[in-house]
């Protein structure tokens, strides 16, 4: 509280109430009344006749925040219509009965009455139905199991390095889940490169290397030595990697079953006719430790590469599967609302002049796909960009709140980038900071205060953190 005993966050408060004309990304700490923020801003929307119940959506994380949402406006609005009088009365008279119509609700059933009504459009099937979680995962893996099953009857040879080289059909399946989970951006998937060069560079210099030193290796008197020991070691794998005649055998050998340990000390210079001898033996030995490694990293990216491309066949099998039933899992409602919104001007302007003013909460939970539809939805009704960080919002038409410190990041690819960018996208003296906590006592606030400010910092290079906000005391002192 500041010295008047009014929060000390007031006048941010006051304008993420009140002021309607303006979009704003609010940052709100945990405790600090957000959902009343929330609430009194539909509140000022219903009130002043800006908007109608159904032309306003709330966008929360879960169904039962939702559910709550719901349940403080209704109280809220019963409320404000005894005492109001005029054409507010009328307005939140009108609301009350129509509150029904308010789509409070998550992205994911946000989406599906997006897609229900235009279902032509989104090129998928009119009666489709949502997959849930489980039953998506029933799905993926009994088209798991038929897909791997075909690809090792076939004996594909991508499939079958990658088990030479120890990579399990658990280790594939996760990597198949994890590709289909981000399948809007498998074009970012890595390419092979060429291994053939470097691969035919390396054994020669393997050959050549391992001659040199088996005759190096007469000037050590001890057979146990350890650097004489590393020398027949090597020798062994020239011999061996010079007998194998297939492609994926040699990749293999190269990448798991040889190995070159590293030289350090090894060797006594006592067991050397010289200690210049035992220094060459191990400079070669360095040398040639650190070419096979580069070539260790170029199999193991050429693998991880072909693997992830050949994965993407099962990503098509496992569409199709759900297409023949005629679902939709979670994922494909993000993707197909927001390749409907970016393709189709008229169904985004359709929206947009539907939907007149769009308040998120958690917004730092927000993943790309979900912030592209959000920031579509929220542009002018005669936008035309495809790209949504160019989607100028419409004056008063988004409101924002969350939190970046609370961020789940990396859970459904939440990531505080995303977040920077959307609050840059709306612009300067678009942000406003609550942190006054009505929830805690004030010894735990100002522990909390003094721990984390040293510890959340931004960072001198990158966008990977945010600035620690202090949070202010706002509840009566209680024994």
């Amino acid at each position: 509280m500041d010295r008047t005993g009014r929060p000390a966050d007031g006048a941010d408060r006051a304008r993420a109430a009140s002021d309607l004309a303006h979009s704003f990304i609010v940052e709100a700490a945990a405790g600090t009344g957000k959902t009343t923020l929330l609430v009194e801003r539909i509140l000022n929307l219903i009130k002043t006749g800006k908007a109608q119940p159904e032309e306003i959506v709330a966008i929360t994380f879960t169904e039962r925040a939702a559910a709550e949402l719901k349940a403080r406006l209704q109280e809220k609005i019963g409320a404000e219509t005894a005492k109001a009088s005029g054409r507010a009365a009328e307005h939140l008279a009108d609301a009350l009965y129509g509150l029904e119509r308010m789509p409070v609700t998550t992205i994911h059933a946000f989406c599906t009455s997006i897609l229900k009504e235009r279902p032509v459009e989104a090129g998928i099937d009119p009666n489709f139905a949502v997959a849930d979680e489980l039953m998506a995962g029933l799905i993926s893996q009994e088209t798991w199991d038929e897909w791997i099953a075909r690809k090792m009857d076939s004996d594909n040879p991508v499939l079958r390095l990658a088990l030479r080289v120890g990579i399990t059909l658990e280790h594939m399946h996760e990597l198949a889940v994890t590709i289909s989970e981000n399948r809007d951006v498998a074009d970012l998937l890595p390419a092979e490169e060429a291994s053939g060069p470097h691969i035919s560079d390396f054994m020669k210099t393997l050959k050549t290397t391992a001659a040199r030193l088996e005759k190096a290796g007469g000037f050590c008197h001890n057979p146990d030595d350890g650097a004489l020991c590393l020398i027949e070691d090597l020798a062994k794998h020239a011999r061996e990697v010079e007998a194998i005649r297939t492609e994926d055998r040699l990749h293999a050998y190269l990448f798991g079953t040889m190995g070159i340990p590293s030289v350090g000390r090894r060797g006594n210079a006592g067991n050397w006719a010289s200690k210049d001898h035992l220094t060459e033996v191990r400079l070669e030995l360095g040398a040639l430790k650190e070419q096979h490694e580069k070539v260790r990293l170029l199999i193991a990216h050429n693998i991880i590469a072909s693997l992830s491309r050949l994965l993407l066949d099962y990503v098509d099998s496992y569409t199709a599967a759900k297409a023949s039933q005629g679902l939709l899992d979670f994922h494909d409602l993000l993707l197909s609302t927001r390749d409907l919104l970016k393709q189709h001007d008229h169904v985004r302007a359709y929206f947009t002049g539907r939907y007149r003013y769009l308040l998120v909460d958690e917004f730092q939970d927000t993943d790309p796909l979900q912030a592209e539809i959000i920031f579509y939805l929220a542009g002018a009704q005669d936008g035309r960009t495809d790209k949504w960080r160019e989607s100028e919002a419409s004056p008063g038409k988004l409101f924002l709140v969350g939190d970046p410190k609370q961020s789940i990041y990396r859970f459904r690819r939440a990531d505080i980038e995303m977040y920077a960018a959307a609050k840059a996208t709306l612009g300067n003296n678009r942000h406003l900071s609550i942190h006054q906590n009505f929830r805690c006592a004030e010894s735990i606030i100002a522990a909390v205060n003094s721990i984390f400010e040293d510890l959340i910092k931004v960072p001198e290079e990158g966008n990977y953190q945010p600035e620690y906000v202090a949070l202010d005391f706002g509840r009566e002192h209680r024994p």
